[in-house]
Formats: structure tokens, sequence, C-alpha cells
């Protein structure tokens, strides 16, 4: 599997390569593609004059974990009663 950063250099190689030189260049992204093109935009702010995000999704670092997520499925399952049940004042 490869690494945010290791798709991020390889995706500002090829910008550097391809792109054209007058700042007319437009960065699109799609899904996990925004993150990559907000990547390229922000270290690659000359040369690109748009940017155009699709379907980014909520707003959260790539590097996020959480140790609930790293929890076994059988104590998770059991926290669903407790989120489940109304709490009344």
């Amino acid at each position: 599997s490869y690494t945010f950063m290791e798709i991020a250099n390889d995706i500002l190689s090829v910008f550097d390569m391809f792109a054209q030189k007058n700042n007319n260049n437009i960065a699109i992204g799609h899904s996990y593609g925004c993150s990559f093109a907000t990547y390229l935009a922000q270290f690659r702010q000359s040369a690109i004059s748009k940017l155009i995000l699709i379907s980014g999704g909520a707003p959260y670092p790539l590097d996020y974990s959480s140790p609930l997520l790293n929890a076994p499925l059988c104590c998770i399952k059991l926290l669903k009663p407790i989120l489940n049940c109304r709490f009344y004042w």
C-alpha cells in the first residue's frame, strides 16, 4: 500500500512535468482526490488558478485514528444499547 505522502509526491512530480507554465492550471479532485488537489494547490499556488473539489466528504485529518475504531468489534457492539437508549431529563 502507498502512503498519502508517496502519492502526493508523485502527483507533484507529474504536475511539474505536464502543467502549463502560465498559472492557467485547474486542479480538480473528487472524493479522496480532494485531499490531493488541496495538497497540490498548497504547494503549487503560483501555478494553479482554480481549485474544484467534488464530494470531498467531512473535513478531518487524513491520518485520523480513533482508539474507539481500533477496539474489538465485540466491544463496539456493547456500546450499541447505550447509544440507542433515550435519555430523559
